[in-house]
């Protein structure tokens, strides 16, 4: 149960970036967070659509236009949560309108969905905008949180309040795992369909993130290697230097490749990284950024970053 006297205390003293913590006896506080991750624009690569459709719904709670719930799915480690994280900071970056206050981010895990209706009671009583963002959520079949977060975002005889967003991102397209043995056993096909809309449906918006093709992946990595200081900056060629290798048909196996002009090894970046994303099964934003963070210790064997 959430401590109503010291979650207002701590919304109206603690700072703006909190986590609902549940300890195992279900006791809850708001647990501020005074360093939070921040996400540039510039990391945001191959999202364009997505990030605009999200911060557009975000910035009608400046001229208090409720936002529509919204989850966000797709691929593992597309920045799906930094999406999130980018659009709280889009409603806390200047200019700001007139009686501004700035908009908390509080992040709720699955334990934590049975305090999201008092939360929501506390908040309503505050002018101060906020954003609710549930993370990495799903469910199992017969988990008793399923009916509860349902009951949420049908509302009921509770409505959200206009200045309070709801953000979840999951790598279920409808939030429920899905077996082979349910579909079997399903006396009818729209029985399993009905069922798993049956949540998802209930989102006014839903933002979809999929596995980034070649040069979107490439692109990323090119910005990772940037914000890590490895490179200096991104050759204004390198679209034209990857499409030749393609077409050339390039030797991914090559463990000695050709050192591009410039200063900046294109051919090497290319092979490292699409080395990298083939090993852990993943070609993603994620494996793009721990790639130049590995890559920058020298964690990757046999490769220094002086090569670049």
């Amino acid at each position: 149960m959430l401590d109503r006297q010291a979650a207002v205390g701590a919304l109206s003293r603690e700072g703006i970036v909190f986590r609902l913590l549940t300890d195992m006896a279900g006791n809850s506080i708001l647990y501020p967070i005074h360093h939070p991750r921040v996400v540039s624009s510039e990391t945001l690569v191959g999202v364009k659509e997505a990030r605009r459709l999200l911060f557009q719904n975000l910035s009608g709670m400046r001229a208090g236009l409720p936002p529509l719930p919204t989850l966000i799915e797709g691929f593992r480690g597309t920045g799906k949560t930094s999406l999130a994280i980018a659009g709280w900071q889009s409603l806390n970056t200047p200019p700001h309108p007139p009686h501004f206050s700035p908009c908390h981010l509080i992040q709720i895990s699955r334990e934590g969905i049975n305090d999201i209706v008092p939360l929501l009671d506390i908040l309503a009583e505050t002018t101060s905008p906020a954003i609710l963002l549930i993370d990495d959520l799903y469910f199992r079949e017969g988990d008793p949180l399923l009916n509860t977060f349902r009951g949420i975002l049908d509302g009921g005889i509770m409505e959200f309040p206009n200045h309070v967003a709801l953000i979840v991102t999951s790598n279920h397209r409808h939030l429920l795992e899905e077996r082979l043995s349910q579909r079997e056993d399903a006396l009818r096909g729209s029985e399993l369909l009905d069922e798993t809309m049956a949540l998802s449906d209930r989102f006014g918006l839903t933002i979809s993130t999929s596995e980034p093709s070649r040069e979107i992946y490439m692109q990323i990595v090119l910005a990772k290697l940037l914000e890590e200081g490895i490179i200096s900056r991104i050759p204004d060629s390198w679209e034209t230097q990857l499409r030749q290798m393609e077409q050339l048909q390039w030797n991914l196996s090559s463990t000695n490749p050709s050192s591009s002009s410039g200063d900046l090894n294109l051919e090497l970046v290319f092979e490292l990284s699409t080395r990298f994303a083939r090993e852990r099964g993943s070609r993603s934003g994620r494996t793009a950024t721990l790639f130049a963070k590995k890559l920058k210790r020298g964690l990757l064997e046999g490769w220094e970053t002086n090569t670049l």
